[in-house]
C-alpha cells in the first residue's frame, strides 16, 4: 500500500505539472491529499468536484452497499 501511495504521488505530481485539469486528474489529487494525510486539502479538492459524474456513481455504490448490510 505503501508503494501504491508514493505511485500515486509520482503520478498526481506530473499531471499537476502538465496543467492536467480532467477530472480523473482531480479525483487522484484529492483521494491523494487523503492518504497523505492532507484533509483540509483533501476536502477543498472534493467540494470541487462534488456533482461530477464519478462522485454520484461512487455515492451510489455506498448507498447500496449500506442496505445490503
Amino acid at each position: 500500500a505503501v508503494g501504491d501511495l508514493a505511485c500515486a504521488i509520482k503520478v498526481r505530481d506530473a499531471l499537476e505539472q502538465s496543467g492536467d485539469s480532467s477530472e480523473a486528474a482531480s479525483v487522484l489529487a484529492m483521494r491523494t491529499a487523503f492518504r497523505q494525510g492532507h484533509y483540509e486539502n483533501a476536502v477543498t479538492k472534493l467540494e470541487a468536484i462534488e456533482g461530477a459524474e464519478w462522485w454520484e456513481k461512487d455515492r451510489n455504490n455506498r448507498q447500496a452497499w449500506r442496505l445490503r448490510r
